[in-house]
């Protein structure tokens, strides 16, 4: 009778040991889930977000793996287990070819966001130096009138001037 309690003690720890890491499995996949969605929500919003949640995915990628093990360790010891293992194995073996393909795809979308920032900012770059040419081609102007300002002498000068006010003040008194 003794040796029939043990047996009967080590197939409930078995089923105990199984249960358990079938609800860390399904627990796990719930996880893996969510962090799929939450990161594919971040890499719109911040690339540091995503290789913080890229890191989390390869954890929860190692623990699934590590259950794989412990559920091929109890397989080996109770053939009854067998076949419910070999399940669950295949089961993470599915998930794990998932985790995969969704990383693939978000790598491929992060090259593909990279690649856009990069050309974005090139055509800024060009932008900002056709602006500062501009800037530049005024700045030469401006100097070129005050060189050529500097030539006149100021008996003429002067009365342009006073011209160019009496221009302005006469703009002036026709809007009014």
């Amino acid at each position: 009778m003794k040796s029939i309690d043990i047996i009967k003690t080590a197939i409930e720890k078995q089923d105990e040991a199984k249960t358990y890491l079938s609800k860390k499995m399904d627990k796990l996949k719930t996880d893996k889930t969510k962090i799929q969605e939450n990161y594919n929500a971040a890499l719109l919003e911040d690339n540091k977000k995503s290789d913080k949640m890229l890191s989390e995915l390869k954890d929860i990628s190692i623990q699934i793996d590590t259950i794989e093990e412990q559920l091929q360790a109890l397989k080996k010891e109770n053939p009854a287990l067998k076949n419910i293992g070999k399940n669950i194995y295949f089961e993470g073996y599915d998930l794990t070819q998932n985790l995969k393909k969704q990383l693939k795809i978000t790598h491929d979308s992060m090259e593909m966001l990279k690649e856009i920032y990069e050309n974005e900012m090139k055509e800024l770059n060009k932008k900002e130096s056709e602006l500062l040419s501009n800037m530049d081609d005024i700045s030469q102007k401006v100097f070129n009138y005050r060189k050529y300002m500097n030539f006149i002498p100021s008996t003429v000068r002067m009365p342009m001037q006073l011209d160019l006010k009496n221009i302005n003040l006469l703009e002036d008194e026709k809007h009014e």
